[in-house]
C-alpha cells in the first residue's frame, strides 16, 4: 500500500490488488461540481503555490508549470507528463463518454498550458476572473491601429480554421500578454475553447473575443478617460457563450470526436 499527494490537497491509497480510494477529499460533491469549477480550483492552486510573494514556488507548482510550458496545448497524447495535473483537475471515475480525447479534454489542457506561459517569471497572479481573452487582448499596446502586429496577429487567431492554428497563434498572443504584465479569466477561456470545437457555438466564441478585443479601453486611454470629468465607466466583460446556427467548429488535427459537455451541471 502507497499513500501519494493528489492534486484536491487529500491522499490517494493505492491497495496491492491496483485499486484506489482517495481520503481527505469529499468524492460525491467532486463528481458532481461543475467542470468549470474544478478548472478554477486548479488554477487558484497552481497560482497560489507558483506565485507566492516573497518567496519561492512550492516544489509541486514548479515541477508541473515547467511540465505545462513544454507541451504544445491541446496535444493531450503527445504529453503524458502533463496527465497528472490535467487528470487530477478532475475526480477519479470521472466520464469523458468515449476512448478518443474528448474536446473537454482538448480544452482543459490546452487552457493548463496556455496559463503556465503566461504566469511563467510573473511575480502577480495572471490568471484573474472577470478579464476575458478578447478584452486582455485589446488592452496591449497599439492593438487598435491599423498597421498593428497585435491586431494582425489578432486577426489570424479569430480566422483560425483548425484548433491547433488556432492555438499556435493564441500561445504567441499570450507571450505578450505576459510581457506586458496582463492577466486573463482562464476559466472563461476554458470554456471558450470548449465552445470553439462545436460548430454552433464557434461563431460566438469568435464575436464574443471580437466585441471584447475592440470595445476594450487600453491602460492609455482608460487614464486619459479618468482625467475627464464626464469620464464613463470601463468596459464589462461580455456575456456567456450562446448557441447560433452558424458554422465553423474547429475541428483537431489529431482524431477526436465530439461531446456534449454541461457547463452549468
Amino acid at each position: 500500500m502507497s499513500t501519494v499527494p493528489d492534486i484536491s490537497g487529500g491522499t490517494k491509497t493505492t491497495e496491492p490488488s491496483g485499486t484506489s480510494s482517495t481520503t481527505g477529499t469529499s468524492g460525491s460533491s467532486e463528481a458532481s461540481a461543475r467542470p468549470k469549477d474544478l478548472m478554477a480550483r486548479t488554477l487558484h492552486r497552481l497560482q497560489r503555490e507558483y506565485a507566492l510573494e516573497g518567496s519561492q514556488p512550492t516544489p509541486w507548482a514548479a515541477a508541473t508549470m515547467a511540465t505545462l510550458r513544454t507541451a504544445r496545448p491541446g496535444h493531450v497524447d503527445a504529453h503524458p507528463a502533463t496527465w497528472p495535473v490535467l487528470y487530477g483537475t478532475f475526480p477519479e471515475g470521472y466520464r469523458y463518454g468515449q476512448e478518443e480525447v474528448s474536446t473537454q479534454e482538448r480544452a482543459a489542457h490546452a487552457t493548463l498550458v496556455l496559463y503556465a506561459v503566461h504566469q511563467a517569471s510573473q511575480p502577480k497572479g495572471m490568471y484573474v476572473p472577470g478579464i476575458s481573452l478578447g478584452r486582455a487582448l485589446g488592452r496591449l499596446p497599439d492593438a487598435k491601429e491599423a498597421k498593428s502586429p497585435v491586431l494582425r496577429r489578432f486577426t489570424s487567431l479569430i480566422s483560425a480554421t483548425t484548433f491547433e492554428s488556432t492555438m499556435q497563434h493564441l500561445r504567441g498572443l499570450v507571450t505578450l500578454l505576459r510581457r506586458e504584465h496582463l492577466p486573463v479569466d482562464y476559466v472563461s477561456l476554458y470554456a471558450d475553447l470548449i465552445g470553439l470545437q462545436d460548430a454552433k457555438q464557434a461563431p460566438a466564441v469568435r464575436r464574443r473575443w471580437g466585441r471584447d478585443y475592440f470595445g476594450s479601453r487600453t491602460p492609455e486611454r482608460e487614464k486619459a478617460a479618468a482625467a475627464r470629468p464626464d469620464a464613463a465607466p470601463s468596459d464589462s466583460t461580455a456575456g456567456a457563450t450562446g448557441n447560433t446556427n452558424g458554422s465553423g467548429g474547429l475541428g483537431a488535427d489529431q482524431h477526436s470526436t465530439s461531446t456534449t459537455f454541461d457547463l452549468q451541471h
